[in-house]
């Protein structure tokens, strides 16, 4: 499951974008919304990896945020009951909010820098999914599916048209995979060395090396994490098995519905030797144990309980779940995500 609580997709995509040559040494937005409701108003944004949310009251409509910000982030504004929602990219800027309330709220943005750039992204994106959602409707499954996987491609055209922009850094790591990994090196290789030397640059730079090394035809890096009561379990301590080496949590609805199809899989082959190790990127140990056992999943788990900071989903470069790989008796990556029937034709291949 995409990164899909509210505040955690703004957050997982909100990855500093440095920016030279301030202007300014903090940031100031005003805002101006007639016919909003006095309440209180909350700004989301990232410092050093850190969640931080500022509160302010609505007087008359109007509002103002101070502060500063040592790297742009994309940004969240939001009231309580989330009838005002507006992302944008902040930046150490004097920036004008205004709109309409309707609810709900209709709220343009000037003055952020970098704005422009992320709006006229986030534009190619929702046009995207607009007539994705229309071709759906109208039964064209097929125009249907190319245009949801045109999505990536609107991006990786932006970040190879702007390699002098933050905002290129921030795209490229949120869409590389080692399925695109060639054309991700190529773009990073073609942004200019000062967003290179960005904390996004970096990022995704870092995020490069580890694709590298979790490639099919790779060793499977070994880790170690305690299982559900505390013990340290060790990837290499099944040395000599099929290992399927699943990334999943209690809170991922889609990794919960495939829960029944790997149970099925490994009622199926077990006995053969099949062993699956799952890891899960919860940080509710009592949410975690409960979701096993309602799903009945009685396989081996590990957890760090650091939900999307897991040092083993770190370590594979695992960004979304369910994900998956399967690791051959010689510890060799063979297989990603290997999912529905897919899953049961490779290992029924295998098991044979």
């Amino acid at each position: 499951m995409k990164k899909t609580t509210y505040l955690f997709i703004i957050f997982t995509l909100a990855l500093s974008i440095q920016l030279n040559g301030q202007e300014r040494s903090g940031f100031k937005i005003t805002g101006s919304i007639p016919g909003l409701p006095d309440s209180d108003m909350f700004l989301a944004y990232m410092v050093g990896g850190k969640q931080v949310t500022d509160t302010v009251a609505v007087k008359g409509g109007e509002f103002t945020f101070e502060g500063s910000i040592e790297y742009p982030s994309v940004s969240m504004l939001f009231n309580s009951n989330y009838s005002v929602q507006r992302l944008f990219l902040l930046d150490n800027s004097l920036i004008e909010m205004k709109g309409i309330y309707g609810p709900p709220a209709k709220i343009s943005v000037t003055g952020a820098k970098n704005q422009t750039e992320f709006e006229d992204l986030e534009k190619q994106v929702q046009d995207n999914r607009s007539a994705v959602i229309a071709a759906s409707e109208r039964g064209d499954k097929k125009l249907s599916d190319s245009l949801y996987k045109y999505e990536e491609r609107i991006i990786l055209n932006f970040v190879k048209s702007h390699p002098d922009s933050y905002y290129s850094a921030n795209q490229l790591y949120y869409h590389s995979s080692e399925k695109n990994l060639e054309e991700v090196a190529a773009l990073y290789d073609n942004l200019t060395e000062r967003v290179k030397n960005s904390m996004d640059g970096k990022n995704v730079a870092e995020r490069i090396a580890t694709l590298k090394l979790v490639k099919v035809g790779l060793k499977a890096l070994d880790f170690t994490q305690k299982d559900t009561l505390g013990k340290d379990v060790h990837l290499s301590d099944y040395k000599g098995k099929y290992v399927l080496l699943e990334f999943w949590a209690s809170w991922c609805g889609p990794c919960r519905a495939e829960g029944p199809n790997i149970y099925k899989a490994y009622q199926k082959f077990k006995d053969s030797g099949l062993i699956i190790l799952a890891v899960s990127l919860d940080k509710d140990a009592a949410q975690w144990k409960k979701a096993i056992v309602k799903d009945n999943l009685p396989w081996i788990h590990v957890s760090d309980l650091k939900y999307y900071k897991n040092e083993v989903a770190e370590l594979y470069g695992v960004h979304a779940i369910p994900a998956n790989f399967l690791i051959s008796p010689e510890g060799k990556i063979i297989a990603k995500d290997l999912r529905g029937e897919k899953l049961h034709e490779v290992l029924g291949q295998i098991f044979k």
